[in-house]
């Protein structure tokens, strides 16, 4: 099939066209659904993308706290800087965590000062991680959405999760990034019960192979369409 512009010129489709994150590599951030590092390959794979680093930890948040003092975000994107990686993309999916254990939605700083950021709250971690990202990759392409498909995103329980879901998509409009809506992969918008789960019920469960397979090209085609 032949290609035409505007003007009646033949033109010719690259590759590039139809996959614009072709070549393009990857790191990732989260919790436990997304530290098998499984639907990451499978949306590199659907992208022709290469998943060069998952520094996604079980257990992660947004925010720090004692008992975890190394499972937040903001430890994962030092790691990734002090690994020496250089992403195009970075794809952060969280939230599930600090609503599960009723994190505190704290202030959000109106200002670029890393030290004024209260990391022990949600806002203060998201704030703090991704201030940290903008300014160690200022060309990257970020990322936010919630645990995909995870934990208490299910649609039944707005009350829980719609206070942390509406903070994030602040903070993402404060910063210029794109937050993506991930609590549809792999699930029904209305049904209670997650498509390939090894738990089931009301507050989800971690999906198995089959179902990380969803959710790799679900989030395949949410940001190839944000393009």
């Amino acid at each position: 099939m032949a290609f035409y512009n505007r003007s009646g010129d033949k033109i010719t489709i690259t590759t590039d066209t139809y996959y614009p994150f072709s070549n393009k590599k990857f790191c990732f951030i989260g919790d436990s659904f997304s530290s098998p590092n499984k639907w990451q390959n499978t949306m590199c794979e659907k992208l022709q993308a290469v998943n060069i680093y998952n520094a996604a930890i079980g257990g992660a948040r947004w925010s720090r706290n004692d008992s975890a003092s190394n499972a937040h975000a903001y430890a994962q994107a030092q790691n990734i800087v002090s690994k020496g990686y250089k992403p195009d993309v970075i794809m952060i999916c969280l939230g599930c965590n600090d609503a599960g254990n009723s994190v505190e939605l704290g202030e959000i700083a109106l200002n670029n000062s890393i030290n004024n950021f209260d990391i022990t709250t949600f806002s203060g971690g998201m704030q703090t991680t991704l201030n940290y990202l903008q300014n160690n990759f200022p060309n990257a392409i970020i990322y936010v959405g919630w645990t995909p498909a995870g934990g208490n995103c299910n649609w039944s329980a707005p009350t829980v999760v719609n206070p942390y879901i509406e903070r994030m998509k602040e903070i993402c409009l404060l910063y210029g990034i794109e937050y993506i809506e991930t609590r549809t992969c792999g699930i029904t918008k209305y049904s209670d019960v997650y498509a390939d789960l090894w738990e089931s019920g009301t507050s989800g469960g971690h999906p198995q192979d089959s179902g990380k397979i969803k959710i790799g090209n679900a989030l395949a085609n949410i940001i190839t369409s944000k393009v």
